[in-house]
């Protein structure tokens, strides 16, 4: 336990939550876009999903700090320039990483309603960590060039780790008030699968003072929730499935209005009054003022790929930093808010089958907000064939060059779609800022296209 620890604190940050599930809005040949609003009913009367293979997706993201060009090439050899790398950091830097699988989804109509119910894993991590947090790494602290890291007492703060892993249980329902105005709710239990939950932390070097072998000398301090990771870190991974009692739940609210055949507004909250307790298999882990002794990895060591020992440096910091946490755990409750998000849409009918739109998504986390628009035009190709295109117009996360992409094809009752929040991830990977990945199988029947 003392080396997941130190994982959290020290090396999360080198690995890296997010998902805006945007493209997938207005999907209506798609079971899972009720996901978006509780109001958007399918065209489909009758949706079984796949077991375990009616949504995929997978997020990830970061902050705007740089990745080009760390790398200096000559005569065919790689060398890291550590001065790009430092100064394309911000001050605060993010990564996160976010999946979603559906184990199964089922849902039908009957008269003016619609009713469906899910079973998602939903697992999220967010990993928060200050440029300081460069000097751990060996070729920063021998630089000769970055006076502002080195020389000094760097005191690296705000490190964090926020992660869980939840299972839920939706029940949803939606009805049809008349041909113009249409209303749904959902309510989502949560089984709480593993949490880890950064309150604080801190860790002060004094660069001034090491050892000959270049050992870094401070004291760390950090104060750390977690449930059900020992379970990961011991295999004991029939606890996961039932074991833990922690259980949470959320609620979302959605409409649909169509004053004529030419315009469309819809809006939804997903995930109101969210959040899990958790109270079964907990650890807290607080240290104040720890000595600690640590002697700063190599960057090279961990992106050599011919290197067999590539994770070698890594493991010997680990356990270097573990063998000093000697800590005494203690077992209080806590609770863990999920991302709240408002979803805003105006629709305009082009023609019968090709509608272009503007969708808006306000994200509530952890007393922060975010704000993003897309421009999106949906067009239903044939009876078996839907598209969706978008642009994201403000969004924080995204460059330029973002463009998405969602279709779905039926060849009979199978249905199989794919998305993507940002089309263009592979070629522009230095500035793409949130890749995204959607995919699944379905069965619909009784499908009432227009």
């Amino acid at each position: 336990m003392r080396k997941f620890i130190v994982v959290c604190l020290f090396l999360f940050p080198l690995i890296g939550f997010g998902q805006k599930n945007m493209i997938l809005y207005n999907m209506s040949h798609v079971p899972q876009s009720i996901y978006t609003n509780p109001a958007l009913t399918p065209t489909s009367r009758v949706n079984i999903s796949i077991p375990a293979l009616g949504g995929v997706n997978l997020s990830a993201s970061r902050n705007d700090f740089q990745t080009k060009d760390v790398f200096d090439e000559n005569n065919g050899e790689f060398t890291f320039d550590v001065q790009k790398f430092v100064e394309g950091l911000e001050d605060d830097n993010f990564i996160q990483t976010s999946l979603t699988l559906d184990l199964l989804h089922i849902g039908f109509a009957s008269g003016q309603n619609y009713f469906h119910f899910n079973v998602s894993e939903r697992f999220n991590m967010e990993t928060i960590f200050p440029k300081d947090a460069a000097i751990l790494i060996e070729e920063v602290w021998d630089s000769d060039d970055l006076e502002d890291l080195l020389g000094r007492n760097v005191r690296i703060e705000n490190l964090q780790v926020n992660q869980y892993h939840v299972r839920e249980y939706g029940f949803g329902w939606a009805r049809s008030i008349n041909n113009k105005l249409s209303v749904g709710i959902k309510y989502k239990l949560f089984y709480g699968v593993s949490s880890v939950k950064t309150n604080s932390s801190a860790l002060i070097l004094d660069t001034d003072f090491q050892t000959l072998d270049d050992t870094l000398s401070g004291f760390a301090s950090f104060d750390l929730n977690t449930s059900g990771v020992n379970d990961y870190w011991e295999d004991n991974y029939e606890n996961l499935v039932s074991a833990n009692r922690n259980f949470g739940h959320a609620i979302d609210i959605g409409f649909q209005y169509k004053p004529n055949e030419l315009l469309e507004f819809s809006g939804a909250a997903i995930d109101l009054f969210s959040g899990v307790k958790w109270k079964n298999n907990v650890r807290n882990y607080r240290a104040e003022g720890i000595g600690v002794d640590i002697t700063p990895i190599s960057f090279e060591s961990i992106v050599n790929r011919e290197d067999t020992n590539v994770y070698q440096a890594i493991e010997t910091f680990v356990d270097s930093l573990g063998e000093q946490l000697e800590i005494d755990p203690t077992f209080e409750s806590y609770s863990t808010d999920l991302p709240t998000r408002i979803n805003l849409y105006a629709g305009y009918n082009i023609m019968p089958k090709l509608q272009v739109g503007l969708l808006s998504q306000n994200l509530f986390y952890q007393g922060k907000s975010r704000f993003y628009l897309k421009g999106q035009l949906n067009a239903q190709l044939k009876r078996f064939l839907q598209a969706q295109f978008s642009y994201a117009i403000l969004d924080e996360d995204e460059a330029v060059t973002n463009i998405g992409l969602g279709f779905s094809v039926n060849a009979g009752p199978v249905q199989f779609y794919a998305m993507s929040e940002n089309l263009l991830a592979p070629l522009y990977y230095h500035d793409n800022l949130n890749p995204t990945v959607m995919f699944g199988l379905n069965l619909t029947f009784v499908r009432d296209y227009q």
